[in-house]
């Protein structure tokens, strides 16, 4: 138990995988979002407040859902330099 006696739920901790982010379904809420992408509660809320969230983000009536299908490809973009990619053709 963390000191505050608060409790986080053990789905919440841990590593996240790309598999376990695509097991919460199509969306997620900035708590959860927050602990992904390894930041604080307070931070996701002010960067989502600023619309400075790195990924979508909807208002549900008064609530927010990150899109998690916008979070995975942010977070595991393939990103490999020695991809091959077409050479124009003078």
């Amino acid at each position: 138990m963390r000191q505050g006696g608060s409790r986080v739920p053990d789905y919440m901790t841990g590593p996240w995988p790309k598999e376990r982010i695509e097991a919460l379904g199509n969306t997620c809420t900035v708590p959860v979002a927050a602990r992904i992408l390894n930041i604080s509660r307070t931070v996701a809320y002010n960067l989502v407040k600023n619309d400075e969230f790195p990924v979508p983000v909807r208002t549900i009536g008064s609530s927010y859902r990150v899109l998690v299908p916008a979070m995975i490809d942010f977070l595991f973009h393939d990103t490999n330099p020695t991809a091959t990619t077409p050479t124009p053709q003078a």
